[in-house]
């Protein structure tokens, strides 16, 4: 889809929401000013103490403040990191489909579900037609509001080819879970990122970050499934891109694209004036997109004796020769020990019968997982 048609529809969106929800110009520019709040202040970090300011997206005059002022800009932002993710190596994708024409998306603080029509336009332009699954996991459940008017309008609307049927009703479901991530998170919650083949979490840690930020990451991402991809864009600035890294490291997860630093994105199409306030048509960002690892290619190496155990493979102090391992995903692995005598240590190997994966190091190392 052209950026034309991107701005196209989320004007016919913002007509569609003003008429249904009775939203005049004032009640739009005053939100506008409103939602100045919700971003960070210049210099200001993630680990800052100070309580958040939540838009009132479940406000329809704030919903039309974003769609006029950052839906066309973010959509448009995720669709080309995403196309230089493909071109950058297309299996990372196409192993998502796993032998089947389905896949599950959950988008993270995905308000009005422009990751979800980025992320549409993206993969139906690329890997032909697929059926969808999508869940929005966001603080003001408003949003779903929108987000019909939007399915309405490319169902209904003329000249948005491809993503029109992509989200015609035999293909395309959709659900939004309303949820504070940074309290806890609910078993719908668990389910619905779980179950994900792709996530996104754009913009996200930037509007949600507190001093206990990181908590709420690592739940994420432990409750991601082997293969899982998440795409990761926020503002370059502030400490974001660093926090989610740094939880990433210990998660078991691998880098797939970027992270790209400081980057700005520019489109001078989405500079559309409303309202008497200019539409975003730049931003400068930090991509980067992980995938979790699964479970069945890994190596242990240790320099530990013969004969002591454990089944802890995250952590591993000691192995015992022979005998079955439990990693915490509750997966068993068949584990044999050679001896290397160039170094006078044993070397432990993983098999699940599907992937044996060798350590031909010379070096000597403590009881470690690699991946």
């Amino acid at each position: 889809m052209e950026s034309e048609d991107l701005v196209r529809l989320y004007e016919n969106v913002l007509k569609r929401e003003r008429r249904i929800f009775r939203v005049n110009e004032n009640n739009i520019r005053t939100a506008i000013q409103d939602m100045k709040d919700v971003y960070m202040p210049e210099g200001k970090e993630w680990h800052s103490s100070t309580d958040l300011t939540i838009a009132n997206y479940d406000n329809a005059a704030h919903r039309c403040a974003y769609i006029h002022k950052y839906a066309s800009c973010h959509t448009g932002l995720l669709i080309e990191m995403l196309q230089r993710a493909i071109a950058d190596d297309p299996s990372v994708f196409l192993d998502l489909f796993d032998g089947t024409s389905f896949l599950n998306l959950c988008c993270i603080g995905g308000g009005p579900g422009t990751d979800i029509i980025g992320f549409l336009t993206v993969f139906s332009w690329y890997f032909g037609k697929f059926k969808c699954e999508a869940t929005v996991l966001d603080y003001s459940l408003g949003w779903k509001k929108t987000f019909n008017c939007i399915v309405k309008e490319l169902r209904n609307g003329k000249s948005y080819s491809d993503l029109s049927y992509s989200v015609s009703p035999g293909r395309f479901h959709y659900d939004y879970i309303g949820t504070d991530l940074l309290s806890s998170m609910t078993p719908d919650v668990n389910k619905a990122v779980g179950s994900a083949d792709f996530l996104t979490m754009i913009k996200f840690i930037s509007a949600a970050a507190r001093h206990d930020t990181n908590v709420m990451i690592k739940k994420i991402f432990n409750s991601m499934k082997p293969g899982a991809v998440l795409l990761f864009i926020d503002n370059a600035g502030g400490g974001f891109h660093q926090l989610v890294m740094d939880v990433a490291q210990g998660c078991n997860l691998e880098t797939v694209f970027g992270p790209l630093r400081h980057e700005l994105y520019q489109n001078d199409v989405f500079r559309v004036k409303r309202f008497g306030y200019m539409s975003q048509s730049e931003t400068k960002v930090t991509v980067h997109m992980w995938r979790k690892l699964r479970s069945g290619k890994i190596t242990l190496r240790s320099n530990v004796k013969k004969g002591m155990a454990s089944n802890r493979l995250a952590q591993p102090d000691r192995l015992l020769w022979g005998d079955i391992l439990n990693t915490e995903a509750g997966i068993y692995f068949a584990a044999r020990q050679e001896y290397a005598e160039t170094r006078n240590s044993y070397r432990y190997v993983v098999d699940d019968s599907e992937n044996l994966v060798e350590d031909d190091s010379d070096e000597n190392f403590d009881c470690c997982v690699i991946a």
